[in-house]
């Protein structure tokens, strides 16, 4: 399956990892089936279809998400402090990110850039955009990348490339691959002393990873919110002689500061809480999902809309430079 590929490019709008042996929500594409659905970073898919993602490996997953557009996919999901497995059907849909969010602050002297995914596409917006500053009268940049990923790591080295004109961005080491080193070039600099805040969370992973990290141990600018997810490696494809295939992580990148994201994720130089709770789960990668001792009722939303901590603190943080 993994060798022939989905049969179709709709999807439901996940961005999913593997945590506590199961297959989680990393993050949840704006407007996609998912969202629709009410779910949320953290989320455990127990199953899809028939099949638990213990079964599976990290690389089928999205694959197993994905089909023709109209079809539907059945989901086992286990809810941050919920004792019992909610049942979701969705249906795969053409999922489509959009452009880059734009937001102004302070009179509009700080610009907040939202990019929906590290990708090409996305990144050169984000270029254009910062090549116009200039004239446009913005002196400060938030980049947020609170629940944003990326799978083409050179992505998240272009973008971290754009801050940094010197320095180690990031390394990709394995056994069986020398070290390479992604130093900044500062031929591809952009923006190298305009003051910067990188947002990060929980749904913040791969090539987003790699640019805030880079932004972090360069000094660069500020990296605001919670730690990151934790997922940046290099996998290599190896088919059997049955027509399976063999995925493997044959290489891990590493922050400038030489730790491995798989392993620790990315912590923001300003922490900022968040104000939601996540699984109770086992930290081992290997063991299954605890259930709490009783479930706990579904709360009414009646609240007010909650203040965004991590970007308040951000542009405390600006105006102070």
């Amino acid at each position: 399956m993994y060798k022939a590929g989905p049969t179709g490019t709709a999807q439901v709008g996940l961005n999913v990892g593997k945590r506590y042996g199961y297959a989680v929500v990393v993050s949840v594409v704006p407007g996609s089936p998912a969202d629709k659905a009410q779910m949320e970073d953290g989320d455990i898919l127990e199953s899809i279809g028939t099949t638990s993602t213990r079964d599976v490996p990290a690389a089928m997953v999205p694959l197993m998400l994905e089909g023709k557009a109209g079809t539907q996919v059945a989901l086992s999901v286990i809810r941050p402090q919920r004792a019992t497995p909610e049942k979701l059907t969705l249906t795969r849909t053409e999922v489509s990110y959009g452009v880059n969010g734009e937001s102004g602050f302070e009179n509009n002297s700080i610009l907040q850039l939202k990019p929906p995914v590290i990708d090409k596409a996305h990144v050169a917006q984000i270029e254009q955009k910062l090549r116009a500053l200039p004239k446009s009268g913005y002196g400060k940049v938030i980049l947020d990348l609170r629940d944003v990923a990326g799978n083409d790591m050179n992505d998240g080295v272009r973008l971290a490339n754009f801050f940094l004109a010197k320095g180690t961005i990031a390394t990709l080491e394995g056994q069986k691959i020398a070290k390479q080193t992604f130093a900044a070039d500062p031929a591809l600099a952009v923006n190298t002393s305009i003051p910067l805040a990188v947002l990060v969370n929980r749904g913040t992973a791969g090539a987003a990873e790699i640019v805030a990290a880079a932004i972090a141990d360069n000094k660069r600018g500020d990296v605001v919110g919670e730690k990151t997810f934790g997922t940046a490696v290099q996998q290599k494809t190896i088919e059997l002689p049955d027509g399976a295939a063999l995925v493997l992580s044959i290489g891990k990148y590493e922050t400038p500061a030489g730790k491995v994201i798989e392993d620790t994720g990315v912590t923001p130089t300003v922490l900022v809480a968040a104000n939601d709770e996540t699984p109770v789960v086992d930290e081992d990668e290997d063991a299954a999902p605890e259930p709490a001792a009783t479930p706990a009722a579904k709360p009414v939303k009646t609240e007010a809309p909650k203040m965004d901590e991590t970007l308040t603190k951000a542009l405390d943080l600006l105006k102070q430079k």
